[in-house]
């Protein structure tokens, strides 16, 4: 490859790409919906799925996820939102911007790769500040499809 035309193929890809950590490639996308889709299943919330909506951050600034994650949780009920679509108010509860609605926010921090075909990531889910849990998940790819393997709970309140 000529060096303008590789100049141009790496200054796309910094413009275009979006950073794996908050679910800009299809494996980081796959192994957050993954263990997303888990946590949602295994929460420990007073609301549950009655929650107005499910919102997540990605990545340990808790920046919102990108488009292609939220995609993958159309048509979940409750649905999946963005976490800047939601605020805290002075009892520490979730509430969605628009509705006014009481929601969960589901936070995860970066993926830490083990390998091709494992991943560790930590999850958890707030709802206020007496209800809140934070834990250890590792997944493993087997036959393309990522699960979860196990889980460590760390943090419960």
């Amino acid at each position: 490859m000529t060096r303008p035309l590789a100049g141009i193929v790496f200054l796309l890809s910094v413009l275009v790409a979006r950073p794996a950590e908050l679910g800009g490639t299809t494996e980081a996308t796959d192994v957050f919906a993954t263990a997303l889709r888990h946590k949602f299943a295994h929460n420990g919330s007073g609301l549950q799925n009655k929650a107005v909506a499910y919102f997540i951050t990605i990545g340990d600034k808790d920046s919102d996820p990108s488009d292609d994650l939220i995609r993958r949780f159309v048509p979940h009920v409750p649905p999946v939102r963005k976490g800047s679509e939601c605020r805290h108010d002075e009892g520490g509860f979730v509430f969605d911007r628009t509705s006014g609605k009481k929601g969960l926010l589901f936070r995860t921090k970066n993926i830490k790769w083990i390998s091709d075909t494992e991943a560790e990531l930590q999850i958890g889910y707030y709802e206020q500040g007496m209800s809140a849990d934070w834990s250890t998940y590792t997944l493993k790819k087997d036959k393309g499809r990522w699960t979860v393997s196990a889980t460590k709970l760390e943090i419960i309140s």
